[in-house]
């Protein structure tokens, strides 16, 4: 009979574990979705109308041209950026003036792609393309003089100086835009709450080029078990920095599927293959490509 009760009473209490962890599963997995950005979110029928009437109205021969030759200004930047010779970083400062020229430039095209990317999102927010070459020109120089100086009292190339140089340019960036927008925000509230959210969600794809490099450097200065463990820390990135575009999207549903994927995961899969060449043994590269 005692036996009976033990047995009845230790029935009792499995059953009772096992409905807990049950529903501690039941709420881990369903935090666990909440998570997945992919599966929130949906396109509007005016979306789908918009892109039905350019399906009927464009070829499918100038859909193809446009896919080929959009990349081309990017890769032609990227290639004659690579043209003016350089000298031995031995020359200092003054005798590398063509590397700050070249990266003036490339900089004044990354600062100059910000305001046109936030008047697509709020296109009240009228800037004319003076204004937006000027100020981008202006930034990219202010950066490069800040630079430059920093490296003449310290050492040239700077460590991590293409991360550091987006600070000043951004702020000057900002300032100057807000200064030309005034009159506009001032007599709109509405367009100003409108700018800020577009810049919440700015602000994320200016961090990525921070958090990302200082991941590697930490990747590359461990080995072995150290550097297995690490590879958990990307793709608990990769879920933050997804979770934190799509809050600064809310409401926005249809645009977070191309500024996710443009914005998080080319950044991801660009620091991924840096991680693959850096792995220490097959390990690491296993545990990089299957955390991915």
């Amino acid at each position: 009979m005692r036996f009976a009760l033990i047995l009845r009473s230790g029935l009792q209490c499995w059953k009772s574990c096992m409905a807990l962890m049950m529903k501690f599963c039941k709420r881990l997995k369903a935090r666990w979705m909440s998570l997945q950005v992919e599966l929130q979110g949906s396109y509007t029928i005016e979306r789908f109308h918009r892109l039905n009437d350019y399906s009927q109205r464009v070829s499918g021969k100038r859909i193809v041209l446009i896919s080929l030759l959009t990349p081309l200004p990017c890769i032609a930047l990227s290639i004659l950026k690579e043209v003016p010779p350089l000298k031995p970083t031995e020359a200092g400062v003054l005798g590398n003036w063509v590397f700050f020229i070249r990266a003036w430039i490339v900089s004044a095209f990354v600062g100059g792609s910000i305001p046109v990317m936030v008047h697509q999102d709020v296109p009240r927010l009228t800037m004319t393309a003076p204004q937006i070459v000027s100020v981008a020109l202006l930034a990219g120089g202010i950066a490069m003089l800040f630079i430059g100086v920093a490296c003449a009292l310290t050492v040239f190339p700077w460590p991590f100086g293409v991360l550091i140089v987006g600070v000043p340019m951004m702020c000057v960036e900002a300032f100057c835009h807000l200064r030309l927008a005034d009159h506009q925000l001032r007599g709109d509230s509405a367009l100003w709450a409108d700018v800020k959210r577009v810049l919440a969600s700015t602000q994320c794809f200016l961090s990525l080029p921070f958090i990302y490099p200082l991941y590697i450097y930490g990747f590359v200065s461990l080995s072995g078990t150290g550097q297995v463990l690490f590879v958990i820390v990307l793709p608990i990135m990769k879920l933050f920095a997804k979770n934190w575009m799509n809050f600064t999207l809310s409401g926005r549903d249809d645009i977070k599927p191309e500024m996710i994927v443009f914005v998080v995961e080319v950044f991801n899969s660009l620091y991924i293959s840096s991680a693959l060449q850096n792995t220490s043994s097959w390990a690491s590269t296993a545990t990089v490509m299957g955390s991915d």
